[in-house]
């Protein structure tokens, strides 16, 4: 059994091997990377200023830059010129952001639509060497979805094993973000972008010296709790959120704001460097507490143990306490039909749902008796 990652380098050597013999390289684009390489221009950028680009908003223009650096960066990991990746780099892409970064299959999509267009453009200049016969973006585009997994599921793990697994963590920020990230069935990248003012904990000590915990205007109003925006840059919820932080969670991240550096930085967690944490920052002490045991391959029943499973068990929790689903669709940042048809009061509506959740979460939520690191 092979990891996804050998899966896939093996697959790529395979075809490049046949290929080579019949005369028909699946990865064509290897051959004109030289060609990209010897001149200093990025070809996505010249795209850019194409007529087509410049009567654009502002915020359709940003979606496509942002696409086209995540998309470098990604093949610069590869090893690879953006313009030049084979079908394998598209597959790698796809899961990469569907898996790791937990991008749905419409925004993964539109995000294959932005870069084919990009090589498209290229193949039709007839100056840029893009061959006109060969476009690995293109059969991603016309599948009807993208997963290839959507039967897996993962493995169930106990309360009882998850206590043990978060009490075997003695770093005190690895033990606080995976607390958190538990606790409020958040992304990755929501957990990293939650901010100082974001959090509102009822400690004297901590407030004195953190003067800015909780001064967002969103939870002014309340102690013990944490402010989860929609609209701040790497957030995919559909709507902001006030959750409860209980005693739990309270604890575990005032441990780590006890001993947190001082640096100026907004951000409730960061890393060694100073840096907010990083998608795979995350996932890698996940990967540490977790894998080898709940790590599966591609042939195997279940999905391997990631990040994502913080809001497949949060979800899967509330399911099971008999929650109503207009609250655990509040609980996830989903939409409700009660939200849409109070749009022109979704901070008063926030905080009705608040107000409605609180007891609730602070009642049901799962303990996991966190001893003392």
């Amino acid at each position: 059994m092979t990891d996804n990652k050998d899966r896939l380098d093996k697959l790529e050597a395979g075809k490049n091997a046949y290929g080579e013999v019949s005369g028909n390289p699946k990865d064509r684009l290897a051959e004109v990377e030289p060609e990209f390489l010897a001149v200093d221009e990025d070809p996505f950028d010249l795209f850019m200023l194409e007529d087509r680009h410049q009567e654009i908003t502002d915020a359709t223009y940003n979606q496509w830059t942002r696409t086209f650096d995540q998309w470098r960066n990604f093949m610069e990991a590869q090893g690879r010129h953006p313009a030049c990746p084979s079908s394998v780099h598209v597959s790698k892409f796809v899961r990469f952001q569907t898996e790791e970064l937990e991008n749905s299959e419409g925004d993964v999509k539109s995000k294959l639509f932005r870069v084919n267009a990009a090589y498209e453009w290229m193949q039709e200049d007839g100056q840029i060497p893009a061959p006109t016969d060969y476009n690995p973006y293109k059969k991603w585009l016309k599948k009807g979805r993208l997963s290839t997994d959507s039967e897996r599921s993962y493995p169930r793990i106990s309360l009882d094993e998850l206590r043990e697994r978060v009490n075997d963590i003695t770093n005190i920020r690895e033990r606080a973000l995976t607390v958190t990230h538990l606790k409020l069935g958040c992304r990755s990248s929501e957990l990293a972008n939650i901010n100082l003012a974001d959090i509102s904990i009822e400690h004297d000590e901590l407030r004195e010296h953190y003067t800015e915990m909780g001064t967002h205007p969103k939870i002014e109003q309340y102690e013990n709790v944490v402010y989860i925006p929609s609209e701040r840059d790497g957030n995919k919820r559909e709507v902001d959120t006030i959750l409860p932080l209980d005693e739990e969670t309270r604890q575990a991240i005032v441990d780590w704001l006890l001993i947190r550096p001082d640096n100026s930085k907004d951000a409730l967690f960061f890393t060694d460097k100073g840096k907010r944490p990083a998608h795979n920052d995350i996932a890698h002490f996940w990967k540490k507490y977790w894998w080898p045991e709940y790590k599966f391959g591609e042939d195997e029943y279940y999905d391997s143990i990631t990040p994502h499973w913080c809001r497949h068990h949060f979800t899967s929790w509330w399911s099971t306490q008999g929650i109503p689903r207009v609250q655990r669709k509040y609980m996830r940042g989903d939409r409700t039909d009660e939200y849409n048809r109070r749009r022109s009061a979704m901070d008063a509506y926030m905080h009705e749902y608040f107000e409605n959740i609180e007891p609730v979460y602070r009642e049901g939520i799962f303990q996991l008796r966190l001893d003392k690191v």
